[in-house]
């Protein structure tokens, strides 16, 4: 998978119209409906966001809505020219991947050094009990901590 990154979406616009694209970044606002969503994401490379738009065709809908701010995203979608709107593109997304996690251990097995990973759910202050538990468990089972690698929840 090669990730394009948001500046160059946004000075390369003809070369990427009407074709699938695929981005990574962090969420900076989620909004959902019944069937649909928007989520805003940037990936630090411009000033400018790209705007997701998602539905509940993707088999993890369901998880997608439960997104919170400053979640690790990839996105693969068909970049679609928006004329007359706020933004001049939006992704019509065909594939959400939560990725946070398993970034984090990725990286931290390509690099020297030892780590402690924490994750911090007070970011689910407003979330069922429930929900809560399973992003962490979620979490750990990524991470996978033993007594040498350690897991701070």
């Amino acid at each position: 998978m090669d990730l394009i990154n948001i500046r160059d979406l946004y000075r390369n616009q003809d070369n990427y119209t009407d074709t699938t694209v695929t981005v990574g970044g962090w969420v900076r606002s989620i909004r959902g409906s019944k069937n649909f969503g928007f989520i805003v994401v940037n990936d630090g490379t411009f000033f400018e966001p790209v705007q997701i738009v998602y539905s509940d065709v993707l088999p993890n809908f369901a998880e997608v809505e439960k997104l919170n701010v400053g979640a690790a995203i990839v996105v693969t979608g068909k970049m679609v020219a928006t004329p007359g709107t706020k933004q001049p593109f939006e992704i019509q997304a065909a594939e959400i991947a939560v990725e946070g996690a398993k970034l984090l251990k990725q990286l931290a097995d390509e690099t020297e050094g030892n780590f402690t990973f924490e994750y911090s759910p007070e970011s689910f202050s407003g979330t069922e009990i429930d929900y809560a538990l399973e992003v962490c468990n979620a979490v750990l089972d990524i991470w996978q901590p033993t007594s040498e690698k350690k897991v701070i929840i």
